[in-house]
Formats: C-alpha cells, sequence, structure tokens
C-alpha cells in the first residue's frame, strides 16, 4: 500500500536537505513513487497534446506563423496547465534520475565495503 503521506513536494525537500543520508529502501520507495506519478502525468499530458492538435487545426489559419498559433495556444488555459504539466514531467525525470545515481552510489559503495 502506497504511504498516504508521500508527496512530490516531500520528496523534493527531503532530497534537498538529507539527500547524503538516503538509505537504499528510501531511495527505491521515492524512485517507484516517482516513476508513478510519471506515468500517471505523462497520460495526462497525451490528453493536452490531442487537444493541442484539435485546438490548433482549428485556429491555424488565423495567426500569421505556426510560433504565433503556439503562442497563443499557450496563453489558452489548457495550454497553461500544458506548460505546467511539462515542466513537472522534467522535474520528475531529473529527480528519478538524481535517485538512480543515489542507488548505484550505494551499490558501489557497498561493494567496496564487502572487500574490506
Amino acid at each position: 500500500m502506497p504511504d498516504q503521506d508521500l508527496t512530490i513536494k516531500k520528496i523534493i525537500t527531503e532530497f534537498r536537505e538529507m539527500q547524503e543520508s538516503f538509505d537504499g529502501d528510501q531511495v527505491s520507495k521515492y524512485r517507484m513513487y516517482l516513476s508513478g506519478e510519471f506515468a500517471y502525468h505523462s497520460s495526462r499530458m497525451a490528453e493536452y497534446e490531442e487537444l493541442k492538435a484539435d485546438w490548433w487545426e482549428a485556429n491555424r489559419q488565423l495567426h500569421k506563423s505556426d510560433a504565433s498559433t503556439n503562442r497563443a495556444w499557450d496563453l489558452m488555459p489548457a495550454g497553461r496547465k500544458a506548460i505546467r504539466l511539462a515542466r513537472l514531467l522534467k522535474s520528475l525525470e531529473k529527480l528519478i534520475s538524481s535517485l538512480r545515481t543515489r542507488i548505484d552510489y550505494l551499490i558501489s559503495e557497498k561493494r567496496l565495503s564487502s572487500y574490506n
């Protein structure tokens, strides 16, 4: 059962403050949670991409260029949500990568300590 108190914001805060002290279990739990969040928000992003395609098709002729059409989309409420969602996905991607780096470090540390 997922940890009900776990949030992306909590993980970011803890990671910024205590990343050196994260143990393997904690890192794995966070990585699994964030991977699930990434999958969920990716599917939401797909919905916004479909909305954009439909909106773009209906509105392209009203604008001078593709760039101005894209800017007009970005100003729409759905466009703004898509921008926030894209930033969230990028943040999740970086966090997952950082946690993978921590896992790799813990594995190499364990290997080194087994030789001593």
